[in-house]
């Protein structure tokens, strides 16, 4: 295999770069020897001695763009080489992937990973205050990655990815923060998401859907916020007459529920209102079951309808003319009363709610629980 100095590269630097983080297999003096000689830039004397012997700076806190490209391997490079499935589902088993391409066939580096380069470039070296790239991303680290976390459905501890329909169908964020506003000088701009996105693509009779829907994440939450304060409340007596340890379950319950409810807020649920409802269903429960184990008189939230399941009718269906919940169902060949149950239990009672027109019935279990076999 030929090995160039590309290929030491993407040994020494492969994923060592994040943000404002340098931190090259060996380190930087593994490979290059600390400057004798000042040096000036601009009417300036330097010397690397003084900066780094005496002082210990870092030489990352200077030279950050010296760094470029990631070396990652995408799998679009497979298709160079191989059609067959088969072949293709072994993209992710990295040691397999290594062992047959490097040790068995001598593939070079770059016929799969992607080229990264180190370096000065010479007007870089001569004059930095004339090339230097502003990234803003070495400061502003992970901007909006609750948000986006929250949007695709993998924010909450949750096993099973709830995405948004908008992401599921692709909607970039430009697709609904459509609104220019100025930010903090007249020289910068931001843009706000408006309910103009939502008629742009589906209509007016979406109109006011997302003002209700952030109306009732409200108000759900300062509900769940006020039994999680009388939990806390309950939780906090008990401890002083009979100490933590028997109270061990409590705290957690009210701990994770309050986790699940300040993430809510920090994503802004209205990014994914299928996922902020099943978190505030489980906090509600997790509140409950604290409050059961503390002995404390909580309101009784489970008929709301973020809580409930029954979000889907009142925010969105009723007003864009699906007549939910339906007179009667079909179950197992027979004609069941859907309505009539509707007014007796809450959708959850019977049904597991996860994305988007996916209502999952528990089973013929629930139905024993009130009607005889």
């Amino acid at each position: 295999m030929e090995v160039t100095w590309d290929t030491c590269y993407l040994c020494h630097f492969m994923g060592t770069k994040s943000g404002r983080e340098l931190k090259p297999v060996a380190g930087c003096l593994g490979c290059h020897e600390l400057p004798k000689k000042s040096f000036m830039i601009g009417n300036i004397t330097y010397n690397h001695k003084a900066f780094v012997t005496q002082k210990g700076v870092s030489c990352q806190n200077c030279h950050l763009n010296v760094i470029q490209g990631s070396g990652e391997a995408t799998q679009d490079r497979c298709y160079t080489c191989h059609n067959q499935p088969e072949k293709l589902a072994k993209f992710s088993d990295t040691a397999f992937i290594h062992e047959n391409h490097v040790t068995k066939h001598n593939v070079a580096c770059f016929h799969c990973h992607k080229e990264m380069k180190h370096g000065f470039t010479e007007a870089n070296h001569q004059t930095p205050h004339e090339s230097l790239p502003l990234d803003c991303s070495k400061c502003h680290l992970e901007m909006h990655q609750v948000q986006a976390a929250f949007y695709a459905g993998k924010a909450g501890g949750r096993k099973e990815a709830m995405p948004s329909p908008m992401y599921l169908a692709n909607v970039d964020c430009v697709g609904c923060h459509l609104h220019s506003q100025t930010g903090r000088t007249h020289s910068e701009k931001t843009y706000k998401a408006t309910e103009a996105g939502c008629i742009k693509c589906h209509g007016e009779k979406y109109r006011g859907i997302v003002a209700d829907s952030k109306q009732l994440i409200a108000e759900t939450l300062q509900e769940l916020e006020e039994n999680l304060a009388l939990a806390q409340t309950a939780l906090a007596i008990k401890e002083k007459e009979s100490g933590k340890a028997p109270l061990k379950e409590a705290r957690k319950n009210l701990a994770q529920a309050a986790e699940k409810m300040t993430l809510i807020k920090e994503a802004h649920a209205v990014h994914n209102i299928y996922l902020a409802a099943g978190l505030l269903r489980e906090s509600d429960q997790e509140i409950a079951r604290a409050g059961k184990k503390l002995d404390a008189s909580l309101q009784d939230l489970s008929e709301r309808p973020l809580i409930s399941g029954g979000f889907c009718a009142t925010l969105c269906h009723s007003k864009v003319g699906v007549k939910v919940p339906p007179v009667t169902v079909r179950h197992q060949g027979k004609s069941m009363p859907h309505l009539e149950h509707t007014q007796l239990l809450s959708c959850t009672a019977c049904h597991d709610f996860g994305r988007h027109k996916s209502v999952k019935f528990k089973g013929d279990a629930v139905c024993r629980t009130c009607h005889a076999p």
